[in-house]
């Protein structure tokens, strides 16, 4: 099978795999709404479940080249970089919360700031938090396994044609030179 039917079958499998997703905010359950509280009420679990799931499954095909493409040193500091972006943002996240939320509710209400951030860690849905600090953790991951499994770092681009070497290529394995550990 050709290397063009096989891109498109995936890409058809990809698209089919993100309309499915989709499909389940439109799914009624009777424990939508439950995410309701003194710290606020969110969406439709359903509508929820299916945003951060659309959200992966469009970052997935990414995460999935870079460990096709990337080394693993590369792949270590991209997932570092993400896991990074996703504390920082969870971190500006909660100092929002701190700054605009707490002093607006009564005493009472003060109590519930964990839960509050959790809250809005979990519903927000416009920046991927959530996605970017699964990704970020799985590709260290993977990084690691790869070196431990190996034993070795294998070197994952042409350094002379400045292409990137694909696994099980004859030709691209000529270029990797395995490296020892540190």
């Amino acid at each position: 099978m050709s290397s063009m039917v096989r891109l498109t079958m995936a890409l058809f499998a990809w698209a089919g795999v993100l309309w499915g997703v989709l499909q389940l905010a439109h799914v009624e359950t009777d424990w939508d709404h439950t995410v309701c509280g003194p710290w606020g009420c969110g969406p439709p679990i359903a509508a929820l479940v299916s945003a951060h799931l659309a959200r992966l499954v469009v970052l997935l095909p990414a995460g999935m080249a870079g460990r096709q493409w990337v080394s693993n040193e590369g792949l270590r500091a991209t997932g570092l970089a993400l896991f990074v972006v996703a504390v920082a943002a969870i971190v500006g996240m909660i100092v929002r919360e701190a700054t605009t939320w707490q002093p607006s509710v009564g005493p009472e209400q003060r109590g519930y700031f964990v839960q509050r951030c959790l809250f809005v860690i979990g519903t927000s849905i416009d920046l991927p938090v959530v996605q970017l600090l699964l990704l970020g953790t799985l590709g260290r991951i993977a990084a690691e396994r790869a070196v431990t499994k190996s034993g070795t770092r294998a070197r994952c681009w042409d350094e002379e044609h400045h292409l990137p070497l694909q696994r099980g290529n004859a030709t691209a394995a000529m270029f990797v030179q395995p490296h020892t550990r540190p």
